[in-house]
This record gives structure tokens, sequence and C-alpha cells, in this order.
């Protein structure tokens, strides 16, 4: 479990939560691929820990104005 727990904060930590917003078609593929590989991963480990992990790097990356946009429950 471990294991699964670190490549969930690894794929985290690079992830760019805006992705959504970008004009470029490859930005944009990247940061849905690796949505993807994050909302397949968080199946396999307790929901406490991917909450506590995404949204450590929310505030990390987010200024304050849009993070409550992001955060998990």
């Amino acid at each position: 479990m471990i294991d699964k727990i670190e490549l969930f904060d690894e794929l985290c930590k690079v992830h760019d939560l805006t992705y959504s917003y970008s004009d470029d078609p490859s930005a944009w593929q990247k940061g849905h691929d690796n949505h993807t590989k994050i909302m397949e991963l968080c199946k396999d480990i307790p929901h406490y820990e991917a909450v506590k992990i995404w949204n450590k790097y929310v505030f990390e990356k987010l200024s304050e104005d849009y993070v409550e946009e992001y955060l998990w429950k």
C-alpha cells in the first residue's frame, strides 16, 4: 500500500491543477492523462490519505482565491 501512496503523492506533486484551462492541446492532454491516473490510483488508497495529499498540493500551488474550488472533501 505504501508504494501506491508514494506514487499518488508524486502524481499530485507534478499535476497541473489548471490544465483544463490550457489552450495548448498537448498540455491539456498531459494534464488530463495525469488526472485520470490520479483518480484511478485514489481508488486503491485510503480516502483520508488521498484527500490529505491532494489538498496539500492544492494549497502549495494555488493562491488563496482559488483553493476552495480544487479542494477534496
